[in-house]
């Protein structure tokens, strides 16, 4: 059976036992990218394929920007759940949404 991918946007601060959890389970994956026109290339170019979620940290936004209609055309289809860590800001909006800038 294949393992699960997961898109790394940031870096884990905390929670390192619970996030090798999730590397223990899932193949993660880092962009490259440092700046949003590099991230959405790398997101067009497939090297984000097959991956089903994105962890994001507040401080990802400088390099992928905001959770925007750009940033969800770009990502692959392959994508279910985006989880935001971050205290006292929006939730990602749903991909379905068109009219969203978080």
């Amino acid at each position: 059976m294949t393992r699960p991918k997961i898109l790394l946007l940031g870096e884990i601060e905390h929670a390192h036992d619970a996030w090798k959890t999730v590397t223990d389970a899932a193949d993660v994956v880092k962009p490259k990218a440092t700046n949003r026109d590099e991230f959405l290339a790398e997101c067009k170019s497939g090297a984000f394929d097959g991956v089903s979620a994105i962890y994001r940290t507040g401080e990802s936004a400088a390099i992928t920007g905001n959770v925007d209609v750009g940033f969800l055309d770009a990502l692959p289809k392959s994508i279910k759940f985006i989880c935001h860590r971050g205290a006292n800001l929006p939730s990602p909006p749903s991909p379905k949404s068109k009219d969203v800038d978080c």
